[in-house]
């Protein structure tokens, strides 16, 4: 990570909800529900992880969170996202390290996502992990805008 302050990555829970729903909300236009976030903590297959920052211990901040689902040979990315303040300090790439180490345990092979056509620093951070551009999903998101679907293999 760009800053040198104490974080841990774990496993999505529960008590991290609301945090996630606050930080969906702040970042996208057409953010997720709390309760699809509820619902994929308990689902099979999931790799779902945050960022706590443990500046103050007394009161951990949730800053990142990574969701995705995978089978035995692809992993796909669902969400990703950092609390605003905290944006191009290394979240993102501390999130996207831990899931591809994950991959590697796993032996899962590829990575897929979907991301906005209009999203260029997303692009270009995706593009720093070799996902590329496979084929535009129209009209992709509620509001109408296409995707792009990308694809890295490690």
């Amino acid at each position: 990570m760009k800053f040198q302050k104490n974080y841990e990555i774990v496993k999505a829970k529960e008590i991290h909800l609301d945090e996630i729903a606050r930080i969906e909300r702040e970042n996208f236009p057409c953010p997720w529900k709390r309760e699809y976030f509820k619902e994929e903590l308990f689902m099979p297959l999931r790799y779902n992880i945050v960022m706590i920052l443990k500046e103050d211990e007394k009161n951990p901040k949730l800053i990142g969170y990574l969701f995705s689902h995978y089978t035995s040979e692809e992993l796909h990315i669902a969400k990703i996202a950092t609390d605003k303040p905290y944006q191009r300090q290394g979240v993102s790439t501390a999130l996207m390290d831990r899931c591809i180490s994950f991959c590697r345990l796993k032996n899962i092979k590829f990575i897929s996502l979907e991301v906005r056509v209009s999203n260029a620093p997303a692009i270009k951070f995706y593009e720093k992990y070799n996902f590329e551009k496979i084929y535009v999903r129209k009209r992709y998101y509620p509001d109408g805008e296409d995707a792009y679907f990308m694809m890295t293999s490690l």
